[in-house]
């Protein structure tokens, strides 16, 4: 500081304070606007016993593939934020169907369905569960709690156009799936393989 304002001093004269001051509070707002726009924040959960190689960030979601056919290997196809928001069906070689985002809610709630709601769901967790939509959190809100985004996926037959069912998914289902094991869960079987669909934190995997 004594340097900067000897600088500012040589350079500014009586105003040097003046410029010191201005140029550390623009520095301290360029600095915020970085790590806003750069910054990753992720969470490591390891229960006891467990182990895990990947961090997740609470804040963004992918929409995750998984084929569990293999007890011993899984293969997964995570599909970021970005393209879950486009408005072209998702195709990938290593899947068999297409997805089709056919609603997506940034905050919803889940609910027990009644008689007088249009379900979308056809097939999975989303028969008994109902999405309602909430207003996102704005980061200044007494409760500090996170958006739990949802969405209705429809998956179709790459060989045949087939309609395999439209799936509920979501960031508190991906949750509640991770807890306990739920009966109804995400899983399609399609050509001999069984794949587990879940709106899920986004993930970083780390060489350890």
């Amino acid at each position: 500081s004594l340097a900067l304002l000897g600088g500012c001093w040589g350079v500014f004269g009586n105003r040097a304070g003046i410029v010191l001051l201005h140029g550390g509070i623009g520095l301290m707002m360029f600095y915020e606007l970085f790590v806003a726009l750069t910054a990753i924040e992720t969470q490591m959960m390891i229960s006891e016993g467990e182990r895990t190689n990947f961090t997740q960030d609470i804040r963004t979601v992918e929409l995750a593939i998984t084929d569990t056919t293999d007890l011993k290997e899984e293969k997964v196809v995570a599909i970021p934020k970005s393209i879950v928001l486009g408005k072209k069906p998702i195709e990938h070689s290593d899947l068999p169907f297409t997805i089709e985002v056919v609603d997506y809610k940034k905050n919803a709630w889940l609910r027990r369905p009644n008689a007088t709601d249009k379900n979308l769901a056809t097939v999975g967790f989303g028969l008994s569960a109902i999405p309602d939509e909430k207003r996102s959190g704005s980061g200044t809100d007494s409760e500090t709690k996170i958006d739990t985004p949802t969405a209705y996926v429809n998956l179709k037959s790459k060989s045949n156009g087939q309609d395999l069912g439209t799936y509920l998914v979501g960031l508190e289902v991906s949750f509640l799936t991770q807890q306990a094991p739920i009966t109804n869960a995400n899983k399609v079987e399609i050509d001999g393989r069984t794949y587990q669909i879940d709106l899920r934190p986004k993930r970083y995997y780390k060489p350890f």
